[in-house]
């Protein structure tokens, strides 16, 4: 859960004359909370994401004090600081502006006169609200999806968070990955707001919330070139941690009603960019994946069976695996010297293992049936990533 800082700060300038200085590149900073900090030391139970309060008093006398405050606040992933100008910090050195700016961390005036004590009530009050906010956007949009709710019935929640009929939404789905393993709730759990900062870089209407082990983001107004910036962010942070991620984004749409296709679309482009262990996927460049997960579980179910369930038993019974023979062939539009090069075996070894497969299962491996065997392997492989059928 988060809000930004210029969200979190609307309005703060005129009803009590906060003013930000410097760092204007930082707003799209998310707030966890506020925290008022009057110590030498910036405290190490600091956890990110604070939006820190200042007066000075006991420990900044001077501009090389309150730069290096600003520095370890920085370190500290702090969302910003506001200082509290008077007895003990009359004003700003200009080489802390431009540290400030230099490095996109968002300094704030606030004069004496105004009690910190009801700027921090109000701001608490903010992000105690927002949380509210958003979890009742995340349960709407879990229903609209899940149980094909209509979306009239969360006109308001929707509204109250700016999603509005008249804009283009997409929708992303995002998995983590630690050793093979799907990890996402846990990484949404530990870095829910750094998240929120990657992926909110402005205030366009978002939601961002898990469900069933996938990171659902859900945007109107996208913009692609500002999720590459958010995807190189993501990446080098993921790097970082050994983490490894995929992404499928839907087509866009305008409006809210197509919410529940456009997810089953990210999801089935994230299906494909786990198979293929691409990165990203978008949806409109997935090809035969698009039919294979639009179609019903029991139709694939039925389909697999009677292409190739009775290969699938031989192979069981037996001890052979003429299915990845036949997967590797049908890939290779039945070329026999390439899926020799491939397998590391002699054609005439092709030649008789196709041979015997038409006898066993009285195939012709035809050009149709090529096609059939082709698409059954496919939805196959997808099946092991993915639950398909």
């Amino acid at each position: 859960m988060a809000i930004t800082l210029e969200r979190l700060c609307d309005g703060c300038e005129a009803k009590y004359q906060m003013e930000l200085v410097a760092g204007k590149g930082g707003l799209s900073n998310t707030v966890r909370w506020v925290h008022m900090v009057e110590d030498r030391e910036v405290p190490d139970f600091l956890h990110g994401n604070e939006l820190i309060f200042t007066t000075g008093i006991g420990h900044i006398s001077g501009g090389e004090r309150l730069i290096a405050f600003a520095r370890k606040l920085k370190e500290r992933d702090a969302s910003g600081v506001v200082i509290n100008i008077g007895p003990y910090i009359s004003n700003i050195p200009d080489y802390v502006l431009e540290y400030c700016n230099q490095n996109d961390f968002p300094i704030f005036t606030l004069p004496w006169k105004v009690h910190v004590i009801d700027i921090t009530y109000d701001f608490c009050s903010r992000i105690i609200e927002n949380e509210k906010n958003e979890v009742s956007l995340a349960d709407a949009f879990r229903s609209v999806i899940q149980e094909k709710r209509y979306i009239s019935e969360y006109h308001d929640v929707f509204s109250k968070s700016g999603f509005t009929d008249d804009l283009p939404l997409k929708i992303a789905a995002v998995q983590f990955f630690q050793q093979n393993t799907n990890t996402t709730e846990r990484v949404m759990h530990n870095n829910s707001e750094r998240l929120w900062r990657i992926f909110r870089s402005d205030d366009s209407p978002t939601a961002l919330y898990v469900d069933q082990g996938t990171l659902v983001l859900i945007k109107q107004q996208w913009e692609m070139e500002k999720f590459q910036m958010s995807m190189e962010r993501l990446e080098k942070s993921c790097a970082a941690a050994n983490i490894a991620f995929y992404v499928g984004i839907s087509e866009e749409r305008g409006g809210l009603l197509g919410v529940p296709e456009l997810f089953h679309q990210a999801k089935a482009a994230l299906l494909h960019a786990i198979t293929e262990e691409k990165q990203l996927a978008e949806y409109k460049n997935i090809g035969l994946d698009k039919l294979i997960c639009a179609a019903n579980s029991s139709v694939l179910r039925d389909y697999v069976e009677c292409v190739v369930g009775a290969i699938m038993r031989y192979d069981e019974e037996n001890g052979t695996d003429l299915c990845e023979f036949l997967r590797c062939y049908t890939e290779n539009n039945g070329s026999v010297s390439n899926v020799a090069q491939q397998l590391g075996v002699h054609r005439n070894t092709i030649n008789y293992q196709i041979g015997r497969i038409k006898k066993l299962f009285s195939l012709t491996l035809s050009e149709t049936e090529r096609a059939e065997l082709t698409l059954a392997f496919r939805v196959l492989k997808l099946n092991e990533k993915g639950r398909l059928l």
